[in-house]
């Protein structure tokens, strides 16, 4: 262990920056001096023994050499790493070791000291050369010692290589800032070579305008030992680039500095800033509005074109606020926001001052599918319902057409039989003429009915949902259909009496009438319409309906037809799309829609050949709930006691009406006013008691609503 801890304090000793000339003056040859006669020979060569012997067991290389060129040493360890014999060259001329040799003991003759860094074969030298000198300073030869750089300069050209391979750019600076290493990502971002950068100062890089947090860089090294600044430079080609540095003190006089390209960071910022600001007009012209909220129901986003219609023309206002600061959040808005913010999505449609809005509701998921918040995105569908309804109004009339030939014969044999009991009255007894006005008031009655039923069809959607008796609603609409289909077309329904839906009556008997008259049309040689009503607790899957607890009416209307193929069932629901010659393609659409208003759905089977069912399913209403009577039976008016008669006004442009409304009133004691038009019905009621006003829908000049809404 001491000879190892010797060997090593050697080795530093020999291989320390500068020591080679300490080495070759301790080599130079030393006149005899008086004392040294008396030396014994053996010390002497003990001496040098010793010294062999350390170069033997240090990892060094030693040549040694007169002013002839003579080699005098040729020893070290190092020399066996490279293949080479200690010793062998001893005697033998400089020139006959290698001519790299010989050139370098030209140079140290002529008295240069210098370094080398050369590679022989597969060892990486360190050559360190100097002239040996007499006590008189003069050249007695020279002396060149090898180290073996290997390990050491490899591990260096791998640690630049990992740097070189880097994406950030990577400087050593001196003292005054210049560049004494770059890497290639440096270069590269510099817009220089090495070469053009070696002793260039980072200063001179940085363009005129950030030349003040350039010198800051200077400043803050000297005081604190790091700097960090964003600065632009000037590349060689003139772009300018923004760059991010980061530099510190090494303890040495230099500096380590990375620096980092901003450009393309920046440019990411501008385009999302860009994008933010297009997203945003995008929204205030879109005509929509979207309120999105975070868990605690603060609104980070609120813009749309149609915000106004929440109130709120400067959504700013109310970023950062409860969403319950919008005026317009009003009714189960709250409700339906919660519900969101659980993790539930759905839509739904409601009023909002003068318009309708149908509003989707979602959660906001982040990464890992965790509500951090929810959206609700709101569209106007005002004028949108509008053209539905005037599209159902048209295939409304569109029915009572198809309808219109049968029901006026009907009507017309309806108001013969009321005709001829009338004339058989006239000529009767008063007594004997009381079963011939019992049968023209039975006729007459069945007219109104029947009118009142094509009026149903016919007038426009404006009664509300409600329970529907599904029993009564088929009821009358095949009894309008027996009157106008003709002998070839049969109907039969199938139907439990206490089945009810909850919907819309007018709406429901349109989709009825809609499919009854495509199921007989498609059977131009007759043939039978079978419509049938069924509970249904669970609708198929193809069906996708959520589970109710009172479930669903599973109506069906089937034909024996022509049928239809798969790619004409497809489109059986599209729009103006008809396999008639004068279709419109209306009726199908309007059956769709009005379903699915219904949250209900509509299926199709059919089959060239095989005839079509049609699968309607509806919500059903509560076990316990009671549709309204099918009509009203006909009743007397109460008579009028003693007491002061109730005023009332009748109001229609039909005298002959007129006359007999009053003297039915008058029988029955009320006090009767009479007016032809709504001038004269709002003169009378602001000037007069009126109790009770009869108003006629339908008149010139002001109609029966706007005399409603003038009253």
């Amino acid at each position: 262990m001491r000879d190892q801890t010797q060997t090593a304090r050697h080795t530093r000793q020999f291989t320390a920056p500068g020591r080679v000339r300490a080495l070759a003056s301790a080599l130079r040859p030393h006149p005899t001096r008086p004392h040294a006669k008396s030396a014994p020979t053996e010390l002497a060569t003990a001496g040098e023994a010793h010294l062999r012997l350390l170069l033997q067991n240090t990892p060094i290389a030693l040549l040694g050499f007169d002013t002839s060129g003579i080699v005098t040493l040729y020893e070290g360890a190092g020399l066996e790493a490279i293949g080479k014999v200690p010793g062998s060259r001893l005697g033998q001329h400089v020139r006959d070791v290698n001519p790299q040799t010989h050139a370098y003991a030209q140079r140290i003759l002529a008295g240069e000291t210098f370094t080398d860094l050369v590679t022989f074969r597969t060892r990486i030298l360190e050559m360190n050369l100097a002239p040996v000198r007499d006590e008189r300073g003069a050249i007695a030869g020279g002396l060149i010692l090898a180290l073996d750089r290997t390990t050491e300069r490899r591990a260096v050209e791998r640690f630049r290589r990992v740097v070189d391979l880097g994406s950030d750019a990577v400087l050593l600076l001196d003292g005054d800032l210049r560049f004494t290493y770059t890497n290639a990502a440096a270069c590269r971002l510099l817009g220089r070579s090495a070469n053009a950068l070696a002793a260039r100062s980072f200063a001179d890089l940085v363009v005129p305008a950030d030349r003040p947090a350039g010198a800051a860089i200077a400043t803050a090294l000297r005081e604190r030992g790091v700097a960090n600044q964003v600065l632009r430079i000037e590349r060689d080609d003139g772009v300018e680039v923004t760059v991010e540095s980061h530099t510190v003190a090494l303890g040495d006089g230099t500096y380590h500095c990375r620096t980092r390209d901003l450009s393309p960071w920046l440019e990411s910022q501008e385009a999302a800033h860009i994008s933010e600001s297009y997203l945003q007009s995008v929204l205030r012209h879109a005509p929509v509005t979207m309120l999105a909220v975070d868990t605690a129901g603060i609104v980070r986003l609120y813009d749309g074109k149609d915000r106004p219609l929440f109130g709120t023309p400067q959504p700013e206002r109310y970023l950062g606020r409860h969403y319950t600061a919008i005026p317009a959040v009003t009714g189960d808005f709250q409700e339906r926001m919660q519900r969101a913010l659980t993790g539930e999505s759905f839509s739904v449609v409601r009023p909002v001052m003068d318009h309708t809005l149908r509003m989707h509701h979602n959660p906001i998921h982040d990464r890992d599918g965790a509500i951090t918040g929810a959206v609700i995105i709101s569209f106007d569908i005002t004028e949108e319902r509008a053209l539905v309804a005037q599209v159902r109004q048209a295939q409304r009339m569109e029915a009572v057409g198809n309808l219109a030939a049968g029901v006026s014969h009907d009507f017309n044999n309806l108001l013969t039989v009321v005709l001829a009991n009338l004339d058989v009255a006239r000529f009767q007894d008063p007594a004997s003429a009381e079963g011939a006005l019992a049968q023209a008031a039975e006729a007459a009655r069945s007219a109104a009915d029947l009118s009142r039923q094509l009026l149903d069809i016919g007038r426009a959607n404006i009664s509300p949902r409600g329970v529907v008796g599904v029993a009564s609603t088929v009821r009358e609409v095949l009894s309008l259909l027996d009157r106008s289909l003709g002998d070839e077309i049969r109907t039969l329904a199938q139907i439990h009496d206490s089945l009810t839906v909850l919907g819309n009556p007018a709406q429901l008997r349109q989709v009825l009438m809609n499919l009854a008259l495509n199921a007989a049309e498609a059977m131009p040689d007759g043939g039978e319409v079978r419509v049938t009503a069924t509970p249904a607790a669970q609708p198929p899957t193809s069906a996708a309906l959520p589970d109710r607890t009172d479930g669903y009416v599973e109506l069906t209307v089937s034909d024996d037809g022509i049928g239809m193929d798969q790619e004409t069932a497809d489109r059986m629901w599209d729009p103006f799309f008809s396999t008639k010659k004068d279709g419109t393609g209306l009726g199908t659409a309007v059956v769709w829609g009005i379903v699915r208003e219904h949250d209900g759905r509509v299926l199709v089977d059919s089959a060239p050949g095989q005839g079509t069912t049609v699968r309607v399913f509806l919500p059903a209403a509560q076990p316990n709930a009671v549709a309204p009577p099918d009509n009203d039976a006909p009743r007397r008016l109460p008579t009028i006691g003693p007491a002061p008669a109730p005023s009332v006004l009748i109001v229609d442009d039909l005298l002959p009406l007129r006359v007999a409304s009053r003297r039915i009133l008058e029988d029955a004691g009320y006090h009767v006013r009479e007016a032809p038009d709504g001038v004269e019905a709002l003169t009378i009621a602001r000037t007069e008691r009126i109790d009770l006003v009869v108003l006629d829908c339908s008149m010139p000049g002001m109609s029966g609503r706007q005399v409603y809404d003038e009253l």
